[in-house]
């Protein structure tokens, strides 16, 4: 297996800047509600909320308030987008910032990956960690987050081209991806290929049914 690097920099800022961003959230919500609570604790959230003046609708079987992600997205309201953000940022950065920093002392010379092929009923590849086996950093790269921002092309005299931020004068836009996949770097003399079965269910039932026209 060849260990793939890891830019522990831009884990780094990626963490640092999850970490700032829920700091700022935090605070623009106990400013606009008064006080101090949890933004993690549904009871908490509900309180919040209802001191805005929210009135709630949905209710589980047994008589409680509903207030998942579902739910809030739909409430008209800065509380109620804030609290989607934040829930959004803190997921992120439980699940992998705070998984990919801890990293960095145990393989500081890159990672290396267990993809498996017959874990799967559907025959797709799964990616992870076998339990007991050191060898493999436990870590899912099929499920990395995917991250993408607009950048414009702008005509350059002395270049032709340039792309940056600026959406004024542009000539054209692209999408970059961005965030945490840019910290994992292919090892020298590799590229990274990202390949897909393109409706592999559908195309295995049609071929066992030999459906003539799929």
């Amino acid at each position: 297996h060849v260990s793939i690097p890891i830019d522990y920099n831009i884990v780094d800022m990626e963490y640092d800047k999850a970490l700032n961003r829920m700091a700022e959230l935090r605070q623009q919500m106990f400013d606009l509600v008064g006080y101090v609570f949890s933004p993690t604790k549904k009871q908490d959230k509900i309180d919040a909320l209802q001191r805005m003046g929210i009135t709630f609708t949905s209710f589980t079987d047994s008589g409680e308030i509903e207030l998942d992600k579902s739910v809030l997205k739909y409430i008209d309201h800065p509380l109620a987008n804030m609290l989607v953000e934040y829930s959004k940022i803190e997921k992120f950065f439980g699940t992998y910032l705070k998984n990919l920093k801890s990293f960095r002392t145990i393989y500081p010379d890159g990672i290396k990956i267990e993809y498996k092929t017959t874990t799967v009923a559907t025959g797709r590849f799964s990616c992870g960690k076998s339990k007991g086996n050191p060898y493999f950093a436990p870590l899912n790269m099929q499920n990395q987050p995917k991250q993408e921002l607009f950048k414009y092309v702008h005509e350059d005299e002395q270049l032709g081209y340039i792309v940056n931020m600026e959406r004024e004068g542009a000539i054209g836009k692209m999408k970059v991806k961005v965030g945490i996949r840019d910290a994992f770097v292919a090892p020298e003399g590799y590229v990274f290929l990202n390949a897909d079965y393109a409706g592999q269910e559908l195309r295995c039932m049609a071929n066992l049914s030999n459906e003539p026209i799929f």
